[in-house]
């Protein structure tokens, strides 16, 4: 993997919301194909192998689909299937993101599923299996402190760097502040360092005030510790940038949306 990598989210504005619908997945990929072109022609359009086409038509996938998948058969439909991008995604199980239902803001339990949808969707474009844990998520325990985190996920996107846990804390919604939050933080790792037993920890904002304000502080400092903020977009909730807090080290992994590292 190349140093400092940037994660792209093929479908911004979207959420998974529930299981892919595979009859329907059938469907509209054999409609998309069109009756004119063998599955080998669409595959090789699609810059796919046949048997993966032919797994799709045939709903013998166990496995969710890519999204590189789905976009490269809504770009190489033919125009008579009637097959558009937005039919493919609702089968795919992708919803598009609202923060709002009615005149109600959304709870932050579903903000906060839409930002792990959207973590989960950008490191799995890359080819790594990701596990949410809601549950075993306390980072941090003694017999009288505990830190627990939003949601943790198992990944081994991180795993050449020694971290084979990524947590996260959702910041979306009214809070403390920021720095208040972070130095939470940054006394957990003293009594006990995250980062010697495996885990990297990010804060999620979605104020981007907030956000480079913070960002202007952090640059100032270096820690041992592998933690960061990350700025979801509450218009789209798209990744826009990821900034690591410098460390002793210098260490350079890759990050979510535009990504930066301090130095």
């Amino acid at each position: 993997m190349q140093q400092n990598e940037t994660i792209k989210n093929l479908f911004p504005g979207y959420y998974r919301k529930h299981d892919q619908d595979m009859e329907t997945l059938a469907d509209l990929t054999k409609r998309a194909k069109g009756d004119e072109r063998s599955i080998n022609e669409f595959a090789r359009v699609c810059g796919v192998s046949p048997s993966t086409i032919s797994r799709l038509i045939n709903k013998k996938n166990t496995t969710p689909n890519k999204d590189s998948l789905i976009k490269a058969i809504a770009d190489n439909a033919v125009p008579e299937g009637g097959v558009t991008l937005d039919m493919l995604l609702q089968a795919h199980g992708l919803e598009k993101i609202s923060v709002y239902e009615g005149k109600e803001r959304k709870s932050e339990s579903v903000l906060e599923d839409i930002v792990i949808d959207r973590l989960l969707c950008d490191i799995t474009q890359l080819g790594y299996k990701c596990e949410i844990e809601k549950e075993k998520n306390i980072i941090y325990t003694t017999d009288e402190i505990r830190f627990r985190a939003d949601f943790v996920i198992k990944t081994e996107l991180l795993k050449e760097y020694g971290i084979r846990e990524w947590a996260f804390d959702v910041y979306v919604g009214p809070h403390r502040p920021v720095m208040q939050k972070l130095s939470w933080f940054f006394g957990c790792c003293y009594v006990n360092s995250l980062r010697d037993n495996g885990t990297k920890l990010s804060l999620v904002l979605s104020n981007r005030d907030e956000f480079d304000a913070a960002k202007r502080r952090l640059g100032t400092i270096k820690i041992h510790d592998i933690i960061s903020i990350i700025l979801i977009s509450e218009e789209n909730w798209e990744l826009e940038e990821e900034f690591v807090i410098p460390t002793y080290d210098k260490v350079d992994m890759p990050t979510l949306g535009g990504a930066t590292y301090g130095r």
